[in-house]
């Protein structure tokens, strides 16, 4: 089939390249004005991506366009457009991300153009409850629902052999089409629904609520060790022993975020509480996380009791999970900020999201951002210059104990494999004071202390 794939998205360059893989002649049109900061680094993320992009265009089953020449050639207002884009499309699939209000009006001006009758929609994104049912209103064509549970990091092997695979349509005569389009993935596939599009809206949210629900529960469980002296990990470990519960999404840290995660989540939340009319357990998990994203401020304000200012703090990962270069609502950014507010310097490594975090900030003259990881310990606070300026501090410059350079903390944010097995002799001798404040419970808290740190994680059980 010929299908264009739309969207500059990850998810939108990964679902183009699968549905080549298996033999559609796939168009790719993104929105050039909505694109990637780094593409070529994030795709690098997805094991095997690039290859197979490479691979298929040759081949003439993927081809690189952008939306407004699609869009310019069905109107033909453009003529040098590119035969590709003129050429009558069998689906579109719309992996847009945006707004409701962006999807349905990118359909509409699809519809207008198109000239003929409009190929079936199948759109990925998630949205609000009842979107999709504007869309069927506003457009004449048949419209899917196809959410994709996939992870980021192996989204391509989700999508050849999804766990899950729901196919949302409310007219039961044009499911065999799309169950053609998809038949190498359902003969994979661990199940396939057939459901109306209402309930795969649903299915969709719901699944992202479990999963905040269980994270802000550990959170808010972590906070309780913390009171009675507990390590949480310790109770991780006897959930995930349940077979009921499982072992994912158990670990506590310093919040999720990602990009429209939280979005999706509150507009999800809004809408359970106008159909039940009372406060939600999704509210709920979402305060637990605003709550959340400040804990490592709040643990550094009173480890140093409130002497903020002047310190310069090494920070390791900005973006929102290991494995992605988006650093759209994650943990780093109420960090920085609250840092930044007391007058502390910051330096930041992380191995995919420098420059996205370098474009978020681009004139902040307390944040520097590095190309290597203990590049972060290189900096020297005003309290450190204070010490070496006394006579102590003059006379004990060559002792081993004695630190007058460096940075005051190193603070993980997010936990890159990079991060898991430091060189702890090199971050013993390149703090001011050897304290680590551990965000996503990455290390052994007793190792450390063994070798001098001072370590603080989340919910480890330490009560200062």
């Amino acid at each position: 089939m010929k299908i264009a794939v739309h969207g500059n998205t990850p998810f939108a360059w990964t679902t183009a390249v699968h549905l080549a893989g298996i033999g559609h002649t796939v168009t790719l049109c993104a929105d050039w004005s909505r694109c990637l900061r780094t593409p070529d680094a994030e795709l690098a993320r997805e094991p095997g991506l690039l290859s197979q992009l490479h691979e298929l265009m040759p081949k003439g089953l993927l081809t690189l366009s952008s939306a407004e020449a699609l869009l310019s050639a069905a109107s033909h207002t453009d003529e040098n457009a590119g035969d590709v884009c003129t050429q009558a499309m069998d689906q579109h699939w719309l992996a847009l991300g945006g707004s409701a209000d962006e999807l349905v009006a990118y359909a509409r001006e699809l519809d207008a153009v198109s000239g003929i009758a409009l190929a079936p929609l199948v759109v990925l994104s998630p949205y609000p409850l009842g979107t999709l049912a504007r869309l069927k209103q506003a457009v004449d064509a048949t419209v899917y629902a196809l959410p994709i549970f996939a992870r980021g990091g192996s989204m391509l092997a989700n999508l050849a052999k999804p766990p899950l695979l729901v196919i949302g349509c409310d007219d039961e005569a044009h499911t065999a089409f799309m169950l053609e389009t998809l038949r190498p993935m359902t003969r994979r596939a661990g199940e396939v629904m057939l459901v109306p599009l209402a309930a795969a809206e649903l299915i969709k949210s719901s699944v992202n609520a479990m999963l905040a629900t269980r994270m802000s529960f550990m959170n808010e469980m972590a906070t309780l060790c913390e009171s009675v002296g507990v390590d949480i990990d310790l109770v991780r470990q006897g959930l995930a022993a349940d077979p009921r519960i499982g072992s994912d999404y158990l670990d506590a840290g310093c919040g999720f975020g990602g990009p429209s995660f939280s979005d999706e989540l509150l507009d999800f939340s809004r809408s359970v509480q106008a159909s039940i009319d009372q406060q939600t357990l999704i509210a709920n998990a979402l305060r637990i996380n605003e709550r959340q994203r400040d804990v490592l401020f709040r643990k550094l304000w009173r480890y140093f009791e409130g002497d903020l200012s002047g310190r310069c703090f090494a920070i390791w990962g900005a973006a929102y999970k290991p494995n992605s270069a988006s650093v759209q609502d994650s943990a780093v950014h109420p960090l920085l900020q609250a840092l930044w507010a007391q007058g502390a310097r910051t330096r930041v490594y992380d191995p995919l999201a420098a420059e996205s975090l370098r474009e978020c900030y681009p004139d902040q003259p307390l944040l520097e951002i590095v190309d290597q990881p203990y590049d972060v310990l290189a900096c020297t606070s005003s309290a450190a210059l204070a010490d070496a300026g006394t006579d102590a501090g003059r006379s004990a410059l060559g002792h081993s104990e004695v630190r007058v350079a460096g940075a005051d903390a190193l603070i993980v944010v997010t936990a890159w494999e990079i991060f898991q097995s430091p060189d702890y002799a090199r971050l013993y001798s390149g703090l001011r004071q050897p304290f680590i404040l551990d965000g996503r419970n990455v290390y052994d808290p007793d190792y450390l202390r063994e070798q001098g740190f001072t370590y603080v994680g989340i919910g480890r059980g330490e009560v200062f």
